[in-house]
């Protein structure tokens, strides 16, 4: 599968796009622009994903009151 670079052409011919690795938190903008064989440049259509820092696994749980506190 080809690689995503920043600023360059993605030389793929199929539509779709797999992420390896992560994409660090933050806003992440994609844009995606069709050429065809005789040159043709698509409109770009573009897509913002948000992506959220993990939560640790020992902080999503329901917290265990101390003992003899409510």
């Amino acid at each position: 599968m080809a690689a995503l670079v920043k600023g360059q052409a993605w030389p793929g011919s199929r539509p779709l796009l797999e992420v390896v690795g992560t994409l660090r938190p933050g806003r992440h903008r994609f844009s995606l622009v069709v050429v065809d064989s005789s040159g043709r440049r698509s409109a770009p259509d573009i897509v913002i994903v948000d992506v959220r820092p993990a939560v640790p696994a020992d902080l999503s749980a329901s917290p265990t009151p101390a003992p003899g506190r409510r």
